[in-house]
């Protein structure tokens, strides 16, 4: 199956005095991932999703949103981003420090993106080629 990797590592807000709790949510094919709760200034998440996806190129123009989160007693938006699959390329990482758009905050947050791709080609000609030493054990 076809995924987008991501892992975030760092979360640095302009104002360094920043001591509440964060969490990281990511939306995609109206699904959410959320991150773990960091407090107390260290934002270091090095938290990993594996996001399914249905079919890489029917999906490139999808958007996903990556938000930042206060958490409190009521939970509040802090920043958001998002961006399409058209820029990764497939294989390839990339690491970047990404400026999110302010809601409440000014915020970047160190994102690594990758997809995962596995032609259903190759999958199918492993799938000939098993059934065919099936057959060979067979007769």
């Amino acid at each position: 199956m076809d995924q987008i990797y991501v892992k975030a590592h760092e979360l640095k807000f302009v104002n360094n005095l920043e001591r509440n709790s964060h969490y990281v949510k990511i939306y995609w094919d109206d699904k959410k991932y959320k991150s773990q709760t960091k407090d107390g200034g260290c934002y270091i998440f090095n938290e990993n999703f594996l996001i399914p996806i249905t079919n890489i190129y029917d999906q490139k123009d999808q958007l996903i949103y990556v938000e930042i989160w206060e958490s409190n007693l009521l939970n509040k938006q802090c920043a958001y981003t998002f961006f399409t699959l058209n820029s990764i390329k497939i294989g390839q990482i990339i690491k970047e420090n990404i400026t999110f758009i302010e809601v409440l905050k000014k915020c970047t947050l160190e994102l690594s993106i990758n997809i995962n791709y596995y032609p259903h080609s190759k999958i199918r000609k492993y799938e000939m080629l098993f059934g065919k030493m099936k057959m060979k054990h067979q007769s």
